[in-house]
């Protein structure tokens, strides 16, 4: 009895890892085999909703949907698991925790600024208003957003680094780009602090 190519792709998905399994789903297939993969998938319990159907009208932009794991499955993955993603996949299910340091980063960074100005008479030229506040909050959304483009840097960079290294890369990379990018709002306090 010959196999069918369904029943052999079928047991060829079996073999294979959640994470093994989103990564062939950037693969070009035709759409008999992508139903069949996502079939797999949601049999294993993976939400399939957070897959992008790719061709025509797949959606672009400066940051597209990527397919991949929702950050539950991300969660609920181990070490090795979550390293094996493909790097658009990792870097995107960590860009809002970037983003979430960022904004309260700003905000504790006013408050710290706004804590110097009290503290030191001798900056009584400084003065707190709505309209500064204001003008704090659009720069830092300007900051915000320069940060994040910056974010893109590195899922580019990942591709570029061998296998071998890349849990090293990733990690790193990370926890240097997320350190900077908070510590860079308190700048301001900082100086205020130091000015004489």
């Amino acid at each position: 009895m010959t196999e069918t190519s369904d029943e052999h792709l079928r047991r060829h998905f079996r073999t294979r890892s959640v994470s093994g399994l989103l990564e062939l789903w950037d693969e070009v297939m035709g759409d008999g085999e992508r139903r069949l993969l996502l079939a797999e998938l949601e049999a294993r319990g993976h939400r399939t909703a957070s897959l992008e159907w790719p061709g025509p009208g797949a959606s672009g932009g400066l940051f597209p949907a990527v397919p991949g794991p929702t950050r539950e499955d991300f969660r609920a993955m181990d070490e090795t698991e979550r390293m094996a993603l493909p790097g658009a996949v990792w870097w995107s299910l960590r860009r809002r925790a970037f983003h979430r340091g960022l904004a309260l980063a700003g905000v504790a960074a006013f408050v710290a600024f706004c804590v110097v100005v009290e503290a030191r008479p001798e900056l009584d030229d400084v003065e707190i208003t709505i309209f500064g506040m204001a003008c704090s909050g659009v720069a830092h959304l300007v900051y915000m957003g320069l940060a994040s483009l910056c974010y893109g840097l590195g899922p580019a960079l990942d591709a570029l680094v061998p296998v071998v290294r890349r849990d090293v890369y990733r990690r790193w990379a990370y926890r240097a780009g997320f350190g900077l990018g908070c510590a860079v709002p308190f700048a301001l306090p900082v100086l205020a602090l130091l000015r004489r």
